[in-house]
């Protein structure tokens, strides 16, 4: 039924012509349209773990990597557990150090950085918004992060949470919550907000309405979108199901839809494909061209230190791993 409602609507919306155009961002810069996520800083299970062993930073050299191939804004995925080792208490210097490096080597490469708080509605395993981790504790975080990092060049905005999901409920005032404390001390960078279960965008055709409100009027709705077959990212079957380019349309246009409808920014924080496969590269094509057109920002998932058994990577130059024929393919089409 979901579907159908989703059909229907897009229906409507071809036949009175184009997707409005979103262009929140004045000329639709390419700068803001090709961003990627730098993964890294979240990972591994060590808390707090250490720097270039249990997780990792993105270097210098390795933004100007990707510089070169065409992205000129990056995601910073990050962890609450290392940024703040003790709820409502200090941020670790030294993590927040990692971070800063990131915006001041970005702002030396002409990019930009979205700080991505990678943690699924969840600290030390317990839910955001509930008794163990109430809201005013991520208000207190962010209110910390925007007071710290508020004043670098590089600063695009601040991510709340990436996929929150299982709160119950809880979601929409947490995430009020943290904006309420970023605008405590920030009131000019974009804030991202994804809704519960985000990982899909076509739920964007459901009917639900804006979850926060900013009193600067720069929130910026958050949606992730793979084109599987189960829409994880995962890829388990590598062959196309169906046109890869249709498949675009299908997962970003209710997206766009639900924007336009409300009058409100957004941005594709997360989307991947295999990286070695040409068989997708029609959809890489589609969501470049989707977002020129529509100025929606889109970070690929993902650069940064993964494995050579990630199939969506696209490594860093110094990682020893072979340059992957996406990473070719998005140095040709960005340069467009």
């Amino acid at each position: 039924m979901r579907r159908l409602r989703t059909s229907l609507f897009l229906a409507v919306l071809t036949c009175l012509g184009a997707l409005p155009s979103l262009a929140w961002w004045g000329q639709c810069p390419q700068s803001i349209a090709a961003g990627i996520n730098l993964a890294g800083a979240e990972f591994g299970k060590n808390i707090p773990g250490r720097e270039d062993y249990d997780y990792f930073f993105p270097t210098k050299d390795q933004m100007a990597y990707y510089k070169k191939m065409g992205f000129r804004a990056i995601r910073l995925p990050v962890m609450w557990e290392r940024l703040q080792p003790k709820l409502n208490g200090d941020l670790d210097q030294e993590y927040l150090e990692g971070i800063i490096s990131v915006l001041k080597s970005a702002a030396d490469n002409g990019m930009t950085v979205l700080v991505d708080l990678h943690n699924y509605a969840r600290y030390r395993g317990q839910i955001v918004g509930g008794p163990a981790v109430p809201a005013q504790a991520f208000s207190d975080l962010w209110q910390k992060i925007a007071r710290a990092l508020s004043g670098y060049k590089a600063l695009e905005g601040y991510g709340l949470m990436n996929e929150p999901y299982g709160t119950g409920g809880a979601w929409p005032q947490v995430a009020q919550s943290g904006i309420d404390g970023i605008r405590s001390v920030d009131g000019s960078h974009h804030i991202y907000v994804s809704v519960e279960n985000s990982g899909d965008a076509r739920i964007w055709a459901s009917n639900f309405s804006p979850i926060v409100k900013d009193p600067k009027g720069l929130e910026v709705y958050e949606a992730h979108v793979y084109f599987d077959a189960d829409y994880s990212g995962r890829y388990v079957s590598p062959e196309p199901r169906e046109d890869p380019a249709a498949l675009v349309d299908e997962s970003v246009k209710p997206f766009i839809a639900w924007l336009a409808k409300y009058g409100k920014k957004g941005a594709i924080g997360e989307w991947g494909v295999p990286n070695n496969d040409a068989r997708w590269f029609p959809a890489v094509d589609r969501m470049v061209e989707i977002a020129r057109t529509n100025c929606l920002p889109i970070y690929y998932w993902a650069g940064g230190n993964w494995g050579p058994d990630y199939k969506l990577a696209i490594p860093p130059q110094d990682s020893g791993e072979a340059e992957t024929l996406l990473a070719k393919h998005f140095e040709q089409i960005l340069a467009k």
